[in-house]
């Protein structure tokens, strides 16, 4: 099975209980999210500053999004995507 890119992230961080992970890759990012967040014990917060640290990027700050990004990628794309226009 080829695992979802979420469960090499917890595992590399050496998290309890991240070994144990086995999630697919097909599987939907929310519920990957709540998945991994349950079974390792971390906040949504904490695991989304986990992957930001990871990845060296910055956690989003969403209250400092344009209003004119929305306009730039569809709604329906945005939500098939699991992206939000900043």
């Amino acid at each position: 099975m080829i695992q979802h890119w979420l469960v090499p992230v917890v595992r590399e961080a050496g998290l309890e209980g991240a070994d144990q992970l086995n999630i697919g890759s097909d599987t939907d990012l929310v519920a990957v999210w709540d998945t991994v967040a349950m079974r390792t014990g971390l906040s949504a917060e904490h695991l989304t500053e986990l992957v930001a640290a990871h990845y060296r990027l910055e956690v989003a700050d969403l209250d400092s999004a344009d209003a004119h990004a929305s306009r730039l990628i569809p709604g329906v794309v945005a939500r098939k995507l699991n992206v939000v226009p900043l």
